[in-house]
């Protein structure tokens, strides 16, 4: 089991209601610093009003997903489990342009979890996942490297 495996296997202890020594002696580690070590090395921090560890991102705590989207994240993970498959090359390309957007963290949270989970970028789980929307809704305006009009 890799390290970002057993960061996520730690958040899903915490949530199943284990303590840090049972999650400790689960996951084969010596003493519960080590948990703590480990989530730190990875961008986490101990949320005392969740009672679990949360990622901490330049904004500040990422909380888990809830609501709708929450309810549709299988569904989510699904459709970037696909992309999986995808060469780096063909996510993203030499001709490339900066955006800026703003996400909820709900999705911020997902998107790095994938990431994390299957060793690609933020970037080109992004293209892959934006390329197939307009793939699926037909749009064929086509791709190229040349100026907007």
């Amino acid at each position: 089991m890799g390290e970002p495996d057993r960061v996520l296997d730690v958040i899903r202890l915490f949530e199943q209601g284990k303590d840090a020594r049972q999650i400790a002696e689960e996951l084969g580690y010596e003493n519960p610093r080590s948990i703590s070590t480990l989530m730190r090395r990875h961008g986490y921090k101990w949320d005392p009003e969740v009672q679990n560890y949360v990622r901490v991102g330049p904004t500040g705590p990422h909380r888990r997903p809830s609501g709708t989207l929450e309810d549709r994240a299988d569904e989510l993970l699904r459709l970037l489990d696909w992309f999986r498959g995808m060469e780096a090359g063909m996510a993203l390309s030499n001709c490339t342009v900066r955006r800026v957007f703003i996400l909820p963290r709900s999705v911020d949270e997902q998107l790095w979890r994938f990431s994390l989970a299957h060793n690609r970028s933020e970037d080109e789980v992004l293209t892959a996942a934006v390329t197939e929307f307009l793939r699926k809704a037909r749009f064929r305006g086509g791709i190229g490297c040349g100026k907007k009009n």
